[in-house]
């Protein structure tokens, strides 16, 4: 597999995280931020429903490059 394209993975899949830590952010430290949606409690799922997806796609990542015998080099696909 070309490094470009794990290099993209890596990067959407770490963008999806943070992603929503900052949203989760918000919704726990600023109102405004909450108007628009009364169900927190489902909104804040969404957010760490998406946090834990990306995580389960780079520890899968990581996992299938082992079984196909390549190392991963960028020390950031070990997170």
């Amino acid at each position: 597999m070309d490094g470009l394209l794990l290099d993209a993975l890596y990067a959407k899949y770490h963008a999806d995280k943070s992603d929503a830590v900052a949203k989760l952010h918000v919704y726990l430290n600023n109102s405004v931020g909450i108007g628009e949606h009364p169900d927190i409690i489902n909104e804040i799922d969404k957010f760490i429903e998406k946090f834990s997806n990306a995580q389960g796609k780079l520890d899968s990542l990581k996992m299938m490059l082992s079984h196909i015998g390549v190392n991963p080099i960028k020390k950031q696909l070990n997170d």
